[in-house]
């Protein structure tokens, strides 16, 4: 009996280990996913940047 509880036992560590595992790999995948949407935020505030100048320039130049 004492040899099926630790075997239980290890499959219970080797389960935290691989949970373990799986977190730290899921948080070095956010990394690049966050600086991905980062990136994108900063282009579409750029595109947003540049029709706000066009429009101003329209505005200037009575195309409007």
């Amino acid at each position: 009996m004492n040899d099926l509880w630790q075997n239980a036992l290890d499959l219970q560590t080797q389960a935290i280990e691989a949970q373990r595992r799986a977190i730290e790999a899921s948080a070095k995948m956010l990394d690049p996913a966050k600086a991905m949407l980062d990136a994108q935020d900063a282009m579409m505030k750029a595109a947003e940047a540049n029709r706000k100048a066009w429009a101003s320039w329209a505005k200037i130049w009575g195309i409007d």
